[in-house]
């Protein structure tokens, strides 16, 4: 690493390190990208063994240098810990990934904390020009005790996907909160409605499950940074949907490229974004007659009234076999109201 200067008293500063790793190296060894904290000690977070070989590993420690007390008072102490910790508040296991990294996923174990080190590009170089994020998801049976007829060449664990689709990516060096939405794979929602809490979700054959969970970064002793994975109030989303009409509504975040959901007609929906780094422009459309309105959900107090005349009948193909909407009425108002934390 770079020097540090030891004269900074009651100063923390960031010190990463680079190990490049052999070809042939496929144990994470000692100083793994995820490390479990108990009690002041660390053990290896497994998620079977990770595929190191042939890539570099970028980690992050903080150092603050403070004077010793009692007889000590003359002294220096230096202290090096973890720049980054990931708790997991949930009761269910959880994956860590680094976006756009081809490293192997590190499992975090329900009520357990762990250190993360980026497994991807060093910082400062050509190829980081943006702070990498992290994104987690649920951690299935099957990915937590793979068989042996699962472990493929030099024992990397082969991918598999799980039950639910990754997060989006969230910036670890930036104390706030976000919400994350993770989208189930199948229809099956028993295990969504268990995990939020026995939240009511909606269940026609064209909708969506998705579990909403908040991740809390603050600032931790010497320097180093919490990332806390809780669960969001499912009374209190960061936006709720209403739908007053008669037509049944596919409703999604622009340019984020997920599903949209189903707002039925008259029914309301706990929303959160796909992507919160991107603007919150919600689009409303209808089967077979594609995007009726856009929405902008940062604009609390707005309202707007969006003429239907000029909608095509011909539809984008989206949503078949829910059934036609009939004719649209010639005016659809929409209003964007703060209710507490929730828009």
């Amino acid at each position: 690493s770079r020097p540090l200067a030891l004269h900074s008293v009651g100063v923390a500063e960031a010190v990463t390190l680079r190990r490049d790793l052999p070809a042939h190296a496929t144990s994470p060894g000692p100083a793994s990208p995820g490390l479990a904290v108990e009690g002041g000690r660390e053990r290896e977070a497994s998620a079977g063994v990770q595929p190191l070989a042939g890539r570099a590993l970028t980690y992050e420690l903080a150092a603050s240098v403070q004077l010793g007390r009692g007889p000590f008072w003359r002294s220096k102490v230096l202290t090096l810990t973890h720049r980054t910790v990931v708790r997991n508040g949930l009761d269910a296991p959880l994956l860590l990934r680094q976006a756009g990294s081809e490293a192997s996923a590190v499992l975090l174990p329900r009520r357990s904390a762990c250190a993360w080190h980026w497994p991807g590009a060093t910082f400062g170089s050509a190829a980081a020009r943006e702070f990498p994020l992290l994104c987690v998801t649920f951690a299935q049976a099957e990915q937590l005790f793979p068989s042996e007829r699962e472990r493929e060449g030099q024992g990397h664990l082969r991918e598999r996907e799980g039950q639910y689709h990754w997060s989006a990516g969230f910036r670890t060096d930036q104390a706030g909160e976000v919400v994350l939405k993770l989208r189930a794979r199948t229809q099956d929602f028993s295990a969504a409605a268990s995990l939020q809490g026995g939240a009511a979700l909606e269940r026609e054959p064209s909708s969506l499950a998705a579990y909403l969970a908040r991740a809390t970064v603050r600032a931790a002793a010497g320097g180093g940074v919490e990332v806390e994975i809780g669960a969001e109030d499912p009374a209190a989303p960061p936006f709720r949907l209403v739908n007053a009409t008669a037509l049944a509504l596919r409703v999604g975040q622009r340019g984020a490229g997920g599903q949209r959901e189903l707002l039925p007609a008259g029914g309301v929906l706990a929303f959160a974004l796909d992507e919160p780094a991107m603007p919150p422009l919600l689009e409303l459309a209808l089967p077979r007659r594609g995007v009726l309105a856009t929405v902008d959900l940062a604009r609390v107090g707005s309202s707007e009234a969006v003429p239907l005349s000029d909608i095509a009948a011909a539809g984008t193909g989206e949503g078949e076999g829910e059934g036609d909407a009939g004719s649209l009425p010639h005016t659809l108002w929409l209003a964007v109201e703060a209710d507490g934390p929730t828009r």
